[in-house]
């Protein structure tokens, strides 16, 4: 299996920097999370002294808060600091040959088997849980990666030799597009089913907890349904501001199985997402697109500012 070094690319440089931004982002995120949670724990304890009892279980699930959050900002932490320093060594690996098989992991790990040796990895754009993947055997794979820890490779590229690059167009969405994808009534919809869930959580918290508990447990569960109600709002009025469409289309070279689960409670789920060129892109939610790696496809996407790629529109086979 032939393996050579070379130095990072422009794209790929600007690839390992936006993972770092993800998950430098995410660790100021948590770790501006924990001060409020320990801030609030201490105003708990001094308001309702003479509640203790009533607020334990309050109390115990902001502790648990509070750890969850030092565990994310550490991970996300130690993430920004392995990426920078593969940065700094400006060295990345590119394995050539023939690509047999894709493995898939739950943890959203590809194994690549190319001329009989497996090559684990984990790529910046990837969904997560995969179970399963369809691809174009036989063909001759260029994998651009770099080592980000001592057991981990993130994925920079891949390039199949006889696949020509796909094409992108920016174009602008007419108003029959946007007439078709309103989404107010699926907005409203989620946003009546999420005060009904809250509203029947705080209606049971009525039995465990009285007084002073109550009203607090009262006022969480009002600041998660306006902080809920404020992210689909302007959700929704993203989508309404978009003017342009990101179109890619060419060969799909592999489709990747993805299992979610819709609700705590609910049933698990599959959907595809694909490879196109060097870009993993989702399918439906309803699994209705009908491709297989191989298959020529066009996929259009709302289009954010210099043309970055924000939800699918649709997706169509040709």
């Amino acid at each position: 299996m032939p393996i050579q070094r070379s130095t990072l690319s422009a794209e790929d440089i600007k690839a390992m920097q936006q993972w770092v931004w993800k998950y430098r982002t995410a660790a100021w995120f948590w770790g501006i999370f924990i001060f409020p949670l320990l801030g609030f724990s201490d105003w708990l304890v001094q308001v309702f002294i003479e509640e203790a009892m009533s607020i334990i279980p309050l109390l115990v699930f902001f502790g648990l808060m509070d750890i969850l959050a030092i565990w994310l900002f550490v991970k996300c932490t130690r993430k920004v600091r392995f990426v920078q320093k593969s940065i700094d060594r400006n060295e990345k690996t590119i394995t050539h040959g023939n690509l047999q098989a894709l493995q898939t992991k739950l943890n959203g790990r590809f194994i690549y088997t190319i001329n009989n040796h497996p090559l684990a990895v984990i790529s910046a754009t990837q969904p997560l849980a995969l179970v399963g993947a369809n691809i174009l055997r036989e063909a001759q794979v260029r994998l651009h990666s770099v080592a980000v820890s001592p057991k981990q490779q993130l994925l920079l590229a891949v390039v199949y030799e006889q696949i020509p690059p796909p094409q992108k167009q920016i174009l602008t969405i007419t108003p029959e597009e946007k007439a078709a994808s309103n989404n107010k009534k699926d907005s409203l919809e989620a946003l009546k089913i999420t005060g009904i869930i809250l509203g029947v959580i705080c209606a049971v918290s009525g039995i465990f907890f009285t007084g002073g508990g109550l009203i607090m447990i009262f006022g969480v569960y009002l600041f998660c349904f306006l902080l809920i109600a404020a992210v689909i709002y302007f959700t929704y009025r993203s989508v309404e501001a978009y003017t342009e469409k990101l179109v890619i289309t060419g060969i799909v070279t592999e489709q990747l199985r993805v299992q979610y689960r819709i609700g705590r409670h609910g049933s698990y789920k599959q959907m595809n997402w694909y490879r196109i060129g060097n870009e993993l892109v989702p399918g439906t939610i309803r699994d209705q697109d009908g491709l297989q790696a191989g298959d020529t496809a066009r996929f259009e996407f709302y289009a954010g500012k210099n043309g970055k790629r924000h939800g699918l529109i649709r997706v169509s086979k040709i």
